[in-house]
């Protein structure tokens, strides 16, 4: 049976160049009690930081207690793994697999917008959370794959997965969205995951997933992987699910059939520090891949040429995330997003409650954030928006390790609030913030 939960409340929208889908990684929902300290501020209204914001005290985390593995490691722990050779070689299962890398980079050509109509092989779903805002090229040079036995069968696995991080021109990645496996001759989808619905792989050869379906809904588990390849066996589930129709509690639970079902589950009389220091504990056992870059196989089987490099050709060997990859902004409502808070920025614009405020992440560090005023100028021809711009809020740098949390009153359907930074490419972005009159998700628009 194919492994994969797809849980979604409400849809959050981010940028890369334009509007980008990568976030956040894990579902585990915190309430900061530490006082941020701001860069560096254009005003001196900055105001204490508020409490509750998130739904966790992160005091008591394992953040930072236990060293990660390092790329070397990761490298020094995929070496030590016993070879497949006795089975299948990498070889004859990099054949066997190429029919799903070959559809996997075809849709990814063919752009969002046609996908749709196409013929997925199973297990891509990432495609919707990846593809969004980004060119093909960059997508691909983005998410990378991995043929490694995992299994202890003989058999190497497929892995699918974000690259994260670069060392020495090869591309990294803990996080997985798909896993195949061979099964009479042909690859088999075992686990679908997603950027809010990921899994990794653990230094004990277990597998850690932790997903999210909103502020009340968080999990984090173990599981052993079938010695086919084709499931997942659950080991340990914890999950967390509203205690009442107010939706303002929620109560933490555990359970070894892998289901978020409170009926098959033991509610834990825990502290909550205590509760997700667990899921912290199993997340530090976890350890970066070497995977290559769709981008790369997409060159190798003639699926891409360098003329469609967005005029860059890099070298063989050559790391390309690091220059195709564009910087990716976040924004959220401050009391749904589900991921890892411990410190953040704090600016309140209008003076809004703990329900009203606005999380802004990025994926690496960008210079010279600042928040702006907006009023309206003109349109041009194209209908783009002009904007007469006033700097509320400024601090030298914006940091994937801590977050920016902000106030703002959003009026009417002309935006009158903005962001600006310098990405990594040393380019002045800007961008209007908007409220989707669909859902009511928070969007970036680049001005």
């Amino acid at each position: 049976m194919k492994h994969g939960k797809r849980m979604r409340t409400r849809k959050f929208v981010s940028l890369t160049a334009v509007m980008l889908v990568f976030a956040m990684l894990t579902g585990c929902s915190l309430t900061p009690e530490r006082e941020g300290n701001t860069t560096s501020s254009s005003t001196d209204s900055q105001t204490e930081i508020p409490k509750g914001i998130f739904n966790k005290d992160t005091e008591g985390s394992s953040n930072g207690d236990t060293e990660s593995p390092t790329t070397e490691d990761a490298a020094k722990t995929t070496e030590d793994t016993p070879s497949s050779a006795a089975g299948m070689t990498d070889e004859e299962a990099y054949s066997i697999y190429s029919g799903v890398l070959n559809n996997l980079c075809t849709a990814m050509l063919a752009g969002l917008d046609s996908i749709d109509d196409m013929e997925l092989t199973d297990g891509a779903g990432w495609l919707y959370d990846v593809m969004p805002g980004r060119d093909s090229v960059t997508a691909m040079a983005s998410v990378g794959y991995l043929i490694k036995d995992i299994s202890g069968d003989g058999v190497p696995e497929l892995l699918i997965g974000s690259i994260t991080d670069q060392d020495d021109g090869n591309d990294y990645g803990s996080y997985i969205f798909s896993i195949y496996t061979i099964v009479n001759g042909a690859p088999r989808c075992s686990v679908e995951g997603w950027y809010r619905s990921s899994y990794q792989m653990m230094n004990n050869g277990q597998i850690f997933y932790a997903g999210s379906g909103g502020a009340m809904y968080g999990i984090f588990a173990v599981y052993d992987i079938t010695k086919d390849g084709t499931d997942l066996i659950c080991q340990d589930y914890y999950f967390t699910t509203n205690t009442d129709d107010t939706f303002e509690n929620y109560a933490m639970y555990h359970n070894t059939v892998g289901e978020s079902d409170v009926s098959v589950s033991e509610q834990l009389a825990i502290p909550e520090d205590e509760f997700w220091k667990v899921g912290d504990d199993y997340r530090s056992q976890t350890y970066n891949l070497p995977y290559t870059t769709l981008l790369a196989y997409a060159k190798d089987n003639g699926l891409i040429s360098d003329g469609q490099n967005n005029g860059i050709n890099p070298g063989a060997g050559q790391n390309t995330a690091v220059e195709l990859t564009p910087v990716a902004i976040h924004i959220y409502w401050a009391s749904d997003y589900t991921g890892r808070v411990d410190d953040y920025d704090y600016y309140n614009l209008a003076g809004y409650d703990n329900e009203h405020l606005i999380l802004i992440t990025t994926d690496r560090t960008v210079t010279d954030f600042k928040v702006l005023s907006l009023e309206y100028q003109d349109m041009t021809q194209n209908g783009d928006m002009l904007f007469y711009e006033t700097e509320l809020y400024h601090q030298d740098q914006l940091t994937p390790e801590r977050p920016f949390v902000v106030g703002m009153d959003l009026i009417g359907t002309i935006p009158n609030n903005g962001i600006s930074y310098v990405d990594s490419n040393g380019e002045h972005r800007r961008f209007a913030v908007t409220e989707s009159g669909e859902d009511g998700s928070l969007m970036l628009m680049e001005y």
